[in-house]
C-alpha cells in the first residue's frame, strides 16, 4: 500500500494506524505532500485520486500481482541526553517533562539557551521509545514559547510515553540510508526491478547546502543496482515493513526516509 497525505490534516501515526486496521498485515510506505516549507505557513496541498484533486486528504493506492516487495527506513538522528517521560501536554504542545517546563528540559540537554540557530525544525527533534519496537519513532520539534518554557511539536505526543532528544546530521543521514537500503534488499531475497523513495524536506535542507542533494540516492543505486527509482521530498514520512510491532518501521518522521524496493 503506498499512500500520499496532508500532513497538517490528523495525525500520520493515526493515518498509519488506521489503513493497517483496514488492510491488514501489508506492507505500507508513504510520504505527505507539501510545498517543502513549514507546513504551519501554508495552505493545504492537494492528493490525486482517480479524476479528483482533493485537499486535506489521505489517498492510496493498494497494489497486488506476481512481485515481491521490501520496505526500507532511516533515520538520521543521534540521540542525545538521557530519556525521559512526557509528563504533560496540549495536544501537539509539550508543557512538561519530567515536571519540569519542557523548554527547560531541552535546554539542559543542548546546555545552551534557547534560540532559532538551536531549535531549527531540520536539526532537533525527538524519538518515542516504545516496547518492542526495533526503531523508535521520531518527531520533529518546530518551535518554542519563550514565556510558557513549552515545546511545539507536528503531531499530538501522549502523556507518560518515554522519548529522547535528537540531533539530525548529514553524515548520520547518509549512513542510515546505505545501511537501510542494503537491509531491504537482503530481506528482499532477489534482484531488484525498481524502487519508491519518500524523503523528509529537512534532509534536503541538511544536505543541500553541503553539495549532497544526490548522494543518498547514489547510495541506494549503489546497493539496488541500475533501476528505475522514483519518489519526492515530503512533510512525513511512512514506512511499515508489516503490522507486527517488531518489525514496523517510522510511522511518522522527522529527518526521514522510506522507500519500498520491488523485485
Amino acid at each position: 500500500f503506498v499512500m500520499v497525505h496532508e500532513p497538517q490534516a490528523g495525525s500520520p501515526s493515526e493515518l498509519a494506524a488506521g489503513a493497517l486496521e483496514k488492510l491488514g498485515k501489508v506492507p505500507m510506505i508513504g510520504g505527505g505532500s507539501g510545498t517543502g516549507f513549514i507546513m504551519e505557513q501554508n495552505p493545504l496541498s492537494k492528493q490525486f485520486a482517480n479524476r479528483s484533486a482533493l485537499a486535506g486528504a489521505a489517498t492510496g493506492l493498494l497494489l497486488r500481482g506476481d512481485f515481491k516487495v521490501s520496505c526500507g527506513f532511516s533515520h538520521g538522528g543521534r540521540p542525545i541526553g538521557k530519556p525521559w517521560t512526557l509528563t504533560k501536554t496540549r495536544r501537539n504542545i509539550l508543557v512538561e517533562i519530567d515536571g519540569k517546563p519542557a523548554l527547560d528540559a531541552l535546554e539542559e540537554t543542548l546546555e545552551a539557551p534557547f534560540s532559532r540557530t538551536c531549535m531549527s525544525f531540520i536539526t532537533v527533534g525527538c524519538a518515542l521509545l516504545e516496547p518492542g519496537m526495533k526503531e523508535s519513532v521520531q518527531y520533529g520539534l518546530w518551535g518554542a514559547s519563550s514565556a510558557e518554557r513549552a515545546l511545539f511539536c507536528g503531531t499530538p505526543l501522549p502523556e507518560g510515553a518515554r522519548y529522547q532528544f535528537i540531533r539530525i546530521d548529514s553524515d548520520k543521514l547518509l549512513a542510515d540510508q546505505k545501511d537501510a537500503a542494503a537491509r531491504a534488499l537482503k530481506a528482499l531475497g532477489r534482484p531488484a526491478s525498481g524502487a519508491l523513495v519518500f524523503d523528509c524536506y529537512g534532509r534536503r535542507l541538511h544536505l543541500e547546502p553541503r553539495g549532497l542533494l544526490d548522494a543518498e540516492l547514489v547510495a541506494i543505486g549503489e546497493a539496488f543496482g541500475r533501476i528505475p527509482t522514483a519518489g519526492m521530498y515530503s512533510g512525513s514520512e511512512m514506512a511499515v515493513v508489516d503490522a507486527g510491532l517488531d518489525s514496523a518501521g517510522s510511522r511518522y518522521g522527522h529527518g526521514c526516509s522510506s522507500f519500498a524496493v520491488f523485485g
